[in-house]
């Protein structure tokens, strides 16, 4: 392990650096994508309004910014 891996990883194990929030952050590259739920057109149509920047592909509800 190189110098700058242990230093890290030193800093990490510190109490109360490694926050929920920031465990998950680092954990959520090295897992698998989850599967997202199948959503019928008809909630999608319930739930969205004009303002609303989605669109419902094949069960998939693609959100827009």
């Amino acid at each position: 392990m190189s110098a700058q891996a242990e230093e890290i990883l030193a800093l990490l194990q510190k109490p109360g650096v490694l926050t929920e929030g920031l465990r998950r952050k680092l954990l959520e590259p090295l897992l698998p994508p989850t599967e997202k739920p199948y959503v019928p057109y008809e909630e999608f149509l319930a739930r969205a309004d004009e303002d609303t920047l989605a669109e419902w592909v094949q069960g998939e509800v693609r959100e827009y910014q």
